[in-house]
């Protein structure tokens, strides 16, 4: 019988979570970190972040997903496993549907490790673009349907002011 793959079984000391924007591309992998790819893999990686869970295929790593929970929970946002709880009345609030990228850091974050590395979140510097080169690699290799015309994808708006809140001292985000 298969063991359940937990977030304990990982050295989580230091961690590199990569988006879709520009500085992706730059991306340098540092040794010994626990690297998440956002949406599918793009390099090596430990887990998958995505908010899309089994949408674009099936992996052999750990996906770390978003759930609404209709009960009340200890706080607002609880991380359990791979899982990030919202307590459902947050989505009355105006703001708080995060993106992939954040419900991965909101998980990293919870795992306190020494350091957090952004590549690929370029919107945090308000540079709000997907790299073309990872656009043309979810059409070609996984077979996604951008549902949104990318003109729409590169246009998101209040995510420097969500990031502003979320942003630990041990979190570094990389420009390309």
């Amino acid at each position: 019988m298969a063991t359940r793959i937990k977030p304990t079984d990982f050295d989580l000391t230091h961690i590199d979570i990569l988006g879709r924007g520009p500085s992706v591309d730059s991306y340098i992998p540092r040794k010994n970190a626990f690297v998440i790819c956002c949406h599918y893999p793009i390099v090596e990686c430990n887990a998958i972040g995505t908010r899309h869970f089994g949408e674009y295929g099936f992996y052999t790593v750990p996906y770390i997903t978003i759930r609404d929970v209709e009960t009340i929970l200890p706080k607002p946002v609880v991380v359990k496993d791979w899982t990030v709880l919202i307590d459902s009345r947050l989505n009355s609030i105006p703001g708080p549907n995060y993106n992939t990228g954040q419900i991965t850091y909101m998980w990293a974050r919870a795992q306190k490790p020494k350091s957090i590395h952004l590549w690929g979140f370029d919107s945090i510097l308000n540079n709000n673009t997907h790299s073309t080169k990872e656009v043309k690699r979810a059409v070609k290799e996984y077979n996604m349907n951008m549902v949104v015309p990318i003109e729409d994808i590169n246009s998101v708006t209040n995510i420097p002011n969500i990031w502003s809140t979320m942003l630990n001292s041990n979190t570094v985000v990389h420009k390309g």
